[in-house]
């Protein structure tokens, strides 16, 4: 089922026209319309608006309309740097670069204070050595 159809059929089962469900979201009875006919689809906040109005997940709302599933695009992503890629780079980096990194750290920002733990413990064997 399409995303309008989806919406139209939610809506006429909480018997709301569309000038109703409108008001309700603060948006105007054509963009309603606009949305059911499918000339236009709503934006994230208002999905997640009607998601809460019709107390239903986003998925239900959305699941059945593969076109439009297809024009979710997360802000500011590229095809280069897709969800999936971004993720398996940062995977990458975790897996060969962090066991290198994270000791490296550690020993240029803790050294004063391993330094001083030595001093410690070294002043505490030649104190009973003695």
């Amino acid at each position: 089922m399409r995303l309008g159809e989806q919406i139209r059929k939610i809506r006429k089962k909480e018997n709301l026209s569309q000038e109703q469900l409108g008001e309700k979201m603060n948006v105007t009875r054509q963009a309603i319309y606009k949305w059911e006919s499918g000339k236009g689809y709503p934006d994230i906040q208002n999905l997640i608006m009607l998601s809460e109005l019709f107390e239903i997940s986003l998925d239900e709302l959305i699941k059945g309309d593969s076109s439009f599933q297809g024009k979710i695009k997360v802000k500011g992503g590229t095809d280069m740097f897709s969800n999936r890629s971004l993720l398996s780079s940062l995977n990458y980096f975790s897996l060969f670069f962090a066991p290198v990194l994270f000791p490296l750290i550690t020993l240029i920002f803790g050294y004063k204070e391993m330094k001083q733990h030595g001093k410690k413990k070294h002043s505490y064997l030649t104190y009973y050595q003695l």
